[in-house]
């Protein structure tokens, strides 16, 4: 591994330093690259472990990274400083604005807290630490800290990781349910989102019941959204919106809830915790699509990513990859869909962040679970040329009696033929096991096809069964200058329908 980066870097060294504004890498084209994008591996500071864990864009041009070796790095004029080391492996990074301006405090959920650094010398290093909120740990290397997100009052938002049984000695396997796995302990409120006030007061659990929370992000509208990793209680990994007092599927956090004070949870059925759950928006499917899900991060660029503004954009740590999703509410549910975007980076992409000229700069890390790629952690920077529309699937939404398909561009409609549209369904166990299979798989028709006026999308109907999720593909579908689809299938999670 190091032979391998000093080699990189060696070559990085062999560039005249001006013909890039960054300091790259020789680049590696992903196996999967719409049109009109480009990728650039990113150079990390010379000789450091770099696994990237945190990450967001300043808006004077600079890039701020916290890396799970415990050191929050600034990227600026093509060159890499140092602002802070000795943190306990950050999970999350965030610069803090007021009234839309940067006050030059960042903000780092450690395991141990969520602290504020700042520069008040003006050295460019961090020489004040105050701790916003301590978090309660048993010294379980699982029990992560992800976050922060801000609401539009300035509350923090953030989740915490249930601890590992299988590892870390201080943890006590007692407070698992059922003992497998992920577990919690009495006032560690562990498996949950929490909000904070800025001050550090007020803390308080937003929702119970998840697992491997790796992802929180907040969008424009003040959805606080969560992704979640496959496991136990988890059959798949998903994207959820929070909702106050809601219970999202594992129940070793409920040793803190109230309502379960006193009350052995190994008394409840994995139906009546199933029962208690609420549905993910998107399921986000095991091996298909991800493994390991990370952070949700809305495009707020107005198009300067290309025709996909406002669609989450979501990595996976073991794929490596890079996925859209939009949602869709119905009947008050929340639902959605997931399409594969760009596959694959260099390594596990575990976090990403937009940047004031439209630029969507990721972070990975394979951290010892192993990832997809040639590195075991990196920063790259994905730009669109700002001309090149690529076909693609824009969105996937459900309408009364089947699914409309949108594209980036118009369909040949000699290209259409509605018995080459692959739909097929499945559900899921809800059991305490790790993972589930695919239940209740069936393959549906396609029917009553149609196109719009303007080519940019098609309906067809189908038989749509609730808590589902629907996988559709259109191998055989062409633009009108003839070319396929850059991914040319996609998910939707059916939680309610519109009859």
């Amino acid at each position: 591994m190091k032979i391998f980066l000093s080699l990189a870097l060696a070559a990085f060294s062999l560039q005249a330093a001006e013909t890039a504004p960054f300091p790259v890498l020789p680049s590696l084209p992903p196996a999967v690259l719409p049109e009109g994008y480009t990728v650039q591996t990113i150079a990390p500071p010379k000789g450091v472990a770099f696994s990237v864990t945190g990450l967001d864009c300043g808006a004077d041009g600079s890039v701020w990274v916290c890396t799970r070796e415990g050191a929050v790095w600034r990227l600026k004029s093509g060159t890499w400083s140092l602002f802070a080391d000795g943190l306990q492996e950050p999970c999350g990074l965030l610069l803090d604005r007021k009234d839309g301006q940067e006050t030059g405090a960042v903000f780092v959920a450690q395991k141990p807290e969520l602290t504020e650094l700042r520069d008040s010398d003006g050295d460019g290093l961090a020489d004040e630490h105050r701790c916003v909120y301590q978090t309660v740990t048993s010294g379980n290397y699982h029990e992560f800290h992800y976050g922060p997100v801000r609401d539009a009052v300035g509350n923090f938002y953030g989740t915490l990781n249930l601890a590992h049984t299988n590892a870390g000695a201080a943890f006590q396997p007692q407070f698992t349910v059922h003992g497998v796995f992920m577990g919690s302990f009495p006032g560690s409120f562990r498996g949950t989102a929490y909000k904070a006030a800025a001050d550090g007061k007020n803390f308080e659990p937003v929702a119970w019941g998840l697992r491997s929370p790796c992802g929180v992000g907040m969008m424009a509208d003040g959805k606080l959204l969560y992704t979640e990793n496959q496991g136990d209680y988890m059959p798949d990994s998903f994207l959820a919106v929070v909702e106050k007092g809601q219970f999202y599927g594992h129940p070793s956090g409920l040793l803190n809830h109230p309502d379960y004070q006193g009350k052995k949870l190994e008394s409840f059925s994995d139906q009546e915790w199933a029962a208690k759950r609420v549905p993910p928006a998107v399921w986000i499917i095991h091996d298909e699509l991800a493994n390991s899900p990370g952070e949700p991060r809305e495009d707020l660029t107005g198009g300067k990513f290309g025709p996909f503004a406002g669609q989450i954009f979501i990595g996976d740590q073991t794929k490596s990859n890079l996925m859209r999703c939009t949602l869709q509410q119905v009947k008050g549910q929340w639902q959605g869909c997931c399409i594969d975007f760009i596959n694959h980076f260099r390594s596990g992409v575990v976090r990403n962040a937009f940047a004031a000229d439209g630029a969507l700069w990721v972070g990975e890390t394979g951290r010892g679970w192993g990832s997809v790629g040639d590195l075991p952690f990196g920063l790259e920077r994905v730009t669109w040329d700002g001309k090149t529309v690529p076909f693609c699937i824009k969105d996937i939404k459900l309408e009364k009696g089947g699914f409309r398909i949108s594209f980036t561009k118009p369909v040949d409609p000699a290209s259409l033929d509605v018995s080459k549209i692959g739909v097929r369904r499945w559900t899921y166990n809800f059991t305490h096991a790790y993972g589930s299979p695919h239940v209740e798989q069936k393959t549906v028709p396609a029917e009553g096809l149609q196109i719009a006026a303007d080519g940019h999308s098609l309906f067809f109907s189908a038989e749509l069964v609730k808590r589902r999720v629907y996988h559709l593909s259109l191998p055989a579908l062409r633009s009108v200058e003839g070319k396929p689809l850059s991914v040319n299938h996609g998910y939707y999670t059916l939680n309610e329908t519109l009859d």
